[in-house]
Parts: C-alpha cells; structure tokens; sequence
C-alpha cells in the first residue's frame, strides 16, 4: 500500500518554476533587501528598484507582492514567466 501511495502523491505533469520581474516606485531599504534574499535587487535610474528572481508557485509571487506592499512599497509592474523542464522540473 505504501507504494501505491508514493505514486499517487508525485506531480505526474511537468513541474514548473516562474521567474518573476517586479519594478517597484521606491528604493528598497537594506533590511528588506535582506529578507527577500533570494532576489536580485536593483536600484534603477528614477528612483525605481527592479527584483527579479524565481519563485515556486504564483502563491509565492502573490506573496512577494504583499510583502512589498505590508512595507508601504509600491509595485509598478510584475511580469512572470513560466519557466520548467519537461522531465520533472528544476528546483
């Protein structure tokens, strides 16, 4: 029974990641640079900040959104794309 479980619980379709790319209006401030570590973070001409990085799921970006947001830091725009291996995903 217990391996029948184990296949049942494996994803059967491809596996996907989402790179995402967030410009935001303001400069990100070093501790929150710091809790969102595994974004590249940029501080662009204008006063603009671009994170760009790899999020597992659209929850994950939702939540990075809402981060940013609970920090009174304002997206100006999110582009996400769909990034996976055919063979079971990378991760």
């Amino acid at each position: 029974m217990g391996a029948e479980n184990d296949q049942h619980s494996r994803p059967t379709g491809p596996v996907y990641t989402w790179r995402v790319r967030l410009s935001a209006r303001d400069r990100l401030s070093p501790r929150l640079i710091e809790h969102l570590g595994e974004y590249h973070v940029v501080a662009e001409p204008g006063g603009t900040t671009l994170l760009t990085g790899e999020v597992p799921d659209l929850s994950a970006a939702y939540g990075l959104v809402m981060t940013l947001r609970d920090c009174a830091v304002q997206p100006l725009s999110l582009h996400m794309d769909r990034n996976g291996d055919e063979e079971g995903g990378k991760r």
